[in-house]
């Protein structure tokens, strides 16, 4: 994941809401060499986020913890109702040619710090592929031309991989800070 959190002080204004203008249907990541689809998430996804989030690689430098059970990754999508809040939220990544369960990639309103996070994580055997990085510059490309004003995008000073998507996604270092133990790069 491509993000660490940041206190609430000298927060930009809250992003706008975006309900009803980024698609709420399934849709395909622009016309980019991997042939990636994307799509909310559900209840089908509840192995592949489990796998995602027991990896120690994968979730290294998120602070999040591991699931326990696919049954706990089952919870966490039902209960995940970003969309429905803010009209848009993180995504499944889908190889289109296979239907196979890469990972998941889209932005977050965190209501707390009033920002719109790009974010994305993937099984390990799918980095250094470009998946990462089509699907970020799809995302943020999306959430600009629907009206977002500023999107951010987080990651420890050590994970040079999510550095790297951000960077190629277009986006520009902003500032370092530390949470969770680790030194972040903020971009923009």
């Amino acid at each position: 994941l491509s993000r660490c959190p940041r206190k609430a002080e000298s927060l930009p204004q809250p992003d706008r809401d975006l309900s009803g203008r980024l698609p709420r249907d399934d849709r395909r990541f622009g016309q980019g060499r991997a042939g990636l689809a994307d799509r909310r998430r559900a209840e089908t996804d509840a192995e592949g986020i489990f796998l995602l989030n027991s990896d120690p690689e994968v979730i290294k430098f998120t602070g999040d913890p591991p699931f326990d059970s696919i049954e706990h990754a089952r919870d966490f999508i039902l209960n995940y109702h970003k969309y429905e809040k803010h009209g848009y939220g993180r995504l499944t990544v889908l190889l289109k040619s296979t239907n196979e369960y890469l990972g998941w990639c889209g932005l977050n309103y965190n209501e707390t710090t009033n920002e719109t996070d790009i974010g994305f994580r993937f099984l390990q055997k799918h980095w250094n592929n470009g998946y990462a990085t089509e699907a970020a510059a799809a995302c943020l490309s999306v959430g600009l031309q629907s009206g977002l004003t500023r999107i951010i995008g987080r990651a420890a000073k050590e994970n040079q991989a999510s550095i790297r998507v951000l960077k190629k996604s277009g986006m520009q270092f902003e500032k370092e800070f530390f949470a969770h133990g680790f030194t972040c790069k903020q971009y923009y």
